[in-house]
């Protein structure tokens, strides 16, 4: 389909982006380095080592570290699709291994907090935030815990399957 108005497509061949992403990749201070840290927001030290990743850290185990190709195919191939990802919240949603039962089709809702809240009826400040849109029929990622923290690549394999619609309750 066409970009959103007010989006130019770069001509086929001409990505003056692709230089500008190389350098930022380069820059120390650039949040790249942050954001896809195994721990969420903490920069990587230098020298870079692809190894503080969270694509490089086992999804349910941060203290082992595996190949970056693990991630990539198991999320590409979908594999923790069918996963809780309310891990960490209070109460049975929270709970490990367990897959929140939804009483109807839930679509996914995508979207920063305050607006999710606002979205999904909830009182900021109160906690419940994954309750509040679960108790709708609504599909957020909501990670809570330590087993399975959040992260970007969290945040990927969630999209990945949200997309599609093959997260629990879709």
């Amino acid at each position: 389909g066409a970009p959103p108005r007010g989006l130019a497509m770069p001509a086929a061949g001409d990505c003056p982006s692709c230089e500008q992403c190389a350098a930022l990749l380069r820059d120390k201070d650039f949040v790249f380095r942050s954001m896809w840290g195994a721990e969420p927001w903490k920069k990587w030290p230098q020298p870079f080592q692809l190894r503080d990743s969270c694509f490089a850290r086992v999804r349910d185990d941060h203290a082992k570290h595996q190949d970056v190709s693990v991630y990539f195919q198991e999320t590409a191939a979908g594999t923790h699709c069918n996963t809780n990802w309310y891990e960490g919240n209070p109460g049975d949603l929270g709970r490990s291994g367990w897959v929140h039962p939804f009483k109807a089709q839930a679509p996914a809702l995508l979207g920063f907090d305050e607006r999710i809240d606002d979205y999904c009826g909830h009182d900021a400040g109160k906690s419940g935030h994954a309750q509040a849109c679960v108790d709708r029929n609504l599909n957020i990622l909501s990670l809570y815990g330590n087993r399975v923290p959040y992260n970007i690549c969290r945040n990927l394999e969630w999209q990945g399957g949200a997309g599609p619609g093959v997260v629990p309750g879709q």
